[in-house]
């Protein structure tokens, strides 16, 4: 599997790979050279391509449902730190030779999200449940939704409040469901729990780029509805495919308990509490910024959630949680 990465020591080798395209741009009249730069990426890094380009060939790309290409070539030798290919042949790619996350680009994460991003592609890799890996796949899959969850804040003067705050709570979120389901799920509701706790602020990919007049179309409908609205063609999809995970999935990301009480199903629960220790954490960061670190020292719900939760030191099973 090659990545823009791999590519960057290996000047003067021969290149063939799957990437994301990122812009097209014919050579202009005043340009030296007659070749179009082509700009692809994928979840490591980004590069630019030279080559001839046919008319027939220039208007399949510039077609807004190409999304990927196949690139064969020779990489340059390039005093910058991109990688640049002279390219003898690229075409619109058909099908996918690995999971969509992998062709994630780079560019739409901002340089506070670098980690979190990095995180998110070994934590779908860690996927086991085929369902919902396939459901990962067709998520972000989605440009309209995979750039913006890259790269918007989780909220607008809560926590993680910054560029980049969505994907970083959701990772935070999901590598806790992934630490802890195991203690407290069955094997089969572990993954169910990871995607839930990565996509259940997913609403805020509306929410937090709305503008332009926009906002008022979601004025006084709950984030809950909105997380539905946004992933009703997979959840439709997952319903055939996965029934059981498709209602589980609903109730996660959209609850029908009420605040006070508990919900039918234990992942639902263990992803609300899992997004107040994220959140609570934020803010408490947030908050102490700056003070000595004895004042850090506080008692609050979400410690309390941890003792509850987290295994006891040398326990052989997972702890009993109270219903």
């Amino acid at each position: 599997m090659t990545s823009i990465t791999s590519l960057a020591s290996q000047s003067g080798s021969s290149v063939s790979g799957l990437f994301r395209l990122l812009s097209v741009k014919s050579a202009s009249a005043e340009a030296e050279s007659d070749r179009a730069r082509v700009s692809i990426a994928d979840a490591s890094g980004f590069a630019v391509c030279e080559l001839s380009l046919t008319d027939e060939c220039f208007l399949a790309l510039t077609d807004i449902r190409t999304r990927f290409v196949h690139i064969e070539g020779r990489i340059l030798r390039s005093p910058s730190d991109v990688v640049q290919i002279d390219a003898h042949r690229i075409e619109k790619a058909t099908r996918l030779d690995r999971p969509s996350w992998h062709l994630l680009s780079r560019t739409w994460v901002p340089p506070e999200a670098v980690s979190a991003f990095d995180r998110l592609i070994a934590l779908l890799d860690r996927l086991n449940d085929h369902h919902v890996r396939s459901l990962a796949h067709r998520i972000f899959l989605s440009p309209e939704i995979a750039e913006p969850f890259l790269c918007v804040p989780a909220s607008r003067a809560h926590h993680h409040a910054g560029i980049g705050g969505l994907l970083i709570h959701s990772v935070e979120c999901a590598e806790m469901a992934e630490s802890l389901s195991r203690y407290v799920l069955p094997a089969h509701e572990c993954d169910l729990a990871v995607m839930g706790a990565l996509l259940h602020d997913l609403a805020k990919i509306r929410i937090m780029t709305s503008g332009h007049g926009s906002r008022h179309a979601i004025y006084g409908v709950t984030q809950e509805a909105l997380n539905l609205e946004v992933l009703a063609p997979f959840l439709k999809r997952l319903d055939r495919d996965w029934p059981e995970g498709g209602s589980g999935l609903r109730e996660i990301l959209a609850p029908t308990y009420r605040s006070s009480s508990a919900s039918p199903l234990l992942v639902t629960d263990l992803v609300r509490y899992i997004d107040r220790l994220s959140s609570g954490a934020d803010i408490r960061t947030q908050r102490f910024r700056g003070a000595p670190a004895w004042r850090h020292c506080v008692r609050t719900e979400q410690g309390a959630l941890v003792k509850r939760i987290l295994p006891a030191p040398g326990a052989t099973q997972g702890p009993q949680v109270s219903p």
